[in-house]
């Protein structure tokens, strides 16, 4: 069907309408096919609520563009290209700067330790641990480059005590 040379407003609302129909009917590979088939791009999503949006927003945008209807109503909204929760109405919060864990100690603080005779010293930064002049994101790496091991980087400056079973 030729729905978009449709001569008349009505036939053109009423061949759109038909149209997004069969895509809410379409799977989930024909709805990546269609949105690479519209969009010129292949799509990495295989969330066929969100292919179903955003496939039947990009016919009814082709229709606004090749449409000489100026009246023609917005049947389904733009859906944008940015994550999204699992819910499609919630966007996901992309935070601009890291949050800190509220565990980890306060930025300026200087954490002492002594390991095999030496007094370890390791300054708080805002973007992670210093110690001996290098910069680690976590204790945990600091505690490796000591050690040569791995260790949990809080129980290793005393942030935190072992756990132990019950006796």
């Amino acid at each position: 069907m030729n729905w978009a040379m449709n001569p008349d407003p009505e036939s053109q609302m009423i061949g759109l309408v038909q149209r997004l129909l069969e895509i809410q009917a379409m799977t989930t590979g024909q709805l990546r096919t269609e949105f690479q088939r519209l969009s010129g791009r292949p799509t990495g999503s295989s969330n066929r609520e969100w292919l179903r949006r955003k496939v039947s927003w990009l016919v009814q945008d082709r229709e606004r563009q090749t449409s000489d209807a100026v009246g023609l109503p917005t049947l389904v909204q733009r859906v944008r290209d940015q994550p999204r929760s699992g819910r499609l109405d919630a966007l996901i919060r992309i935070l601009p700067t890291p949050v800190r864990d509220p565990r980890s100690p306060k930025v300026g603080s200087v954490l002492l330790r002594r390991y095999k005779g030496l007094a370890l010293t390791v300054r708080v930064e805002a973007d992670g641990y210093t110690w001996n002049g290098a910069i680690y994101r976590s204790l945990s790496g600091v505690a490796k480059a000591i050690t040569g091991q791995h260790w949990s980087g809080p129980l290793f400056f005393g942030l935190r005590q072992r756990k132990r079973g019950s006796e």
